[in-house]
């Protein structure tokens, strides 16, 4: 799983809660690897000690010691970079390919978007070019390849769309999640699609349900359900603007 935006207010106080919870229930595979994508300047052991932090704050965490902090720790990594340098990409794919190489049989990649709105699309672009997340067509490929879009998806309908054709430019539509993490709050824990790439949703998009099932994504059912997966247009449909404080 590759989060760029690692050190945002998004990763730390939901995703890295969620899936610190998900290791300790034993919900994560055995070769499951975090790198953590941001600008700040950290080494590996910098990134651990920074999650480490937001977790002692966090009540979202579950029960916390350091032998399970410990675990977790293991399994996190980082790269320095700018979203807007292609050669951050670079980085990432190198860094992405050691680990998996250390991996006999690699399930597949998760890229979890935590940036601003106005980087998707660059940030979607750079992932294609540099064979990060590349297009697959067929739903039950293994490894698997995901991208998970926060929302606001767009400003207004027609910048909603006009993402919405970028992207499917790029990736095959069951590659795409959209989500809305404040219309469900526990959607980054369940959301182990991280460890098993299998849908809960219809193809436009969204997390997993949690389960440590390996074997290849099945095709989304359009009679599936998930709360917190919103087809409307970009704007909170909290607050009714099209940027939220929740976010």
């Amino acid at each position: 799983m590759v989060v760029l935006g690692a050190e945002g207010d998004l990763s730390h106080r939901k995703l890295m809660p969620a899936l610190f919870h998900l290791a300790g229930d034993g919900h994560l595979p055995d070769g499951f690897t975090l790198i953590g994508v941001a600008r700040r300047d950290h080494d590996d052991d910098g990134f651990r000690a920074s999650v480490k932090r937001s977790l002692a704050e966090s009540k979202e965490a579950g029960p916390k010691d350091e032998g399970a902090f410990d675990r977790f720790a293991r399994r996190l990594f980082y790269v320095k970079g700018d979203l807007n340098d292609p050669a951050m990409y670079g980085a990432v794919r190198r860094r992405l390919e050691e680990r998996e190489r250390q991996e006999p049989r690699p399930e597949g990649r998760l890229f979890y978007l935590a940036v601003p709105p106005s980087l998707y699309a660059s940030t979607v672009e750079s992932l294609s070019r540099e064979r990060l997340a590349a297009r697959v067509r067929d739903p039950d490929a293994t490894p698997w390849i995901r991208v998970v879009i926060e929302k606001p998806f767009g400003r207004s309908r027609q910048t909603a769309r006009e993402l919405n054709r970028l992207v499917n430019e790029h990736l095959s539509e069951h590659q795409v999640f959209r989500i809305d993490h404040y219309l469900g709050k526990d959607t980054s824990r369940t959301s182990s699609c991280s460890a098993s790439p299998t849908p809960s949703s219809s193809p436009s998009g969204a997390a997993s349900r949690s389960t440590t099932s390996r074997s290849p994504p099945p095709r989304p059912s359009a009679s599936s359900t998930a709360p917190a997966i919103t087809r409307r247009p970009a704007w909170c449909g909290t607050c009714s603007r099209t940027t939220c404080s929740s976010s």
